[in-house]
């Protein structure tokens, strides 16, 4: 019998993508600075976040990627999104749309992944602006990695965020 991935339904799993982004603080200030201070110049400029990784439950397998921007202004230049499986590189893409300020919307990406994984955890790292080619207030809060159990039974089970860096 193939291993596949299972999230526990297409409802659910849009659901969990929908509460993860929706109960983001979008307040710049709030998440400014990785030391919990935060300065007027740090709340003024662009300041991309990964704010979820969520792998669906169709076929063909993939993953889906959310970014947003935190800071006071508008991203209006373009900058790449790459989305990490154990060390290796699923994808990198290329975001070339506005992203509004304040975490007022949030860029979706799809990713795919392996159809067959061996049993274990796996981790997901979510790299934004990995070329570094946008100027944000906070470059440290740029990657966010999330685990996943996949046994031979067939299912997944999402483990809490390990954090972000």
């Amino acid at each position: 019998m193939p291993r596949r991935w299972i999230m526990v339904s297409r409802t659910e799993t849009l659901l969990v993508a929908a509460a993860l982004v929706s109960s983001l603080p979008c307040n710049a200030a709030q998440d400014a600075s990785h030391d919990g201070r935060s300065t007027s110049a740090q709340s003024t400029g662009v300041d991309l976040v990964p704010v979820g990784i969520v792998p669906s439950a169709t076929e063909p397998p993939k993953v889906f990627v959310f970014v947003q921007n935190r800071g006071e202004r508008v991203v209006r230049g373009s900058f790449d999104v790459e989305l990490w499986l154990d060390d290796q590189l699923l994808g990198r893409q290329r975001v070339d749309e506005s992203v509004p300020a304040r975490g007022q919307h949030s860029v979706k990406l799809l990713f795919m992944r392996p159809g067959t994984m061996a049993t274990g955890l796996h981790n997901f790292m979510l790299k934004v602006d990995s070329g570094d080619t946008v100027r944000e207030t906070n470059e440290r809060n740029n990657v966010e990695i999330s685990s996943v159990w996949f046994d031979d039974s067939g299912t997944q089970a999402p483990r809490p965020a390990q954090g972000r860096r």
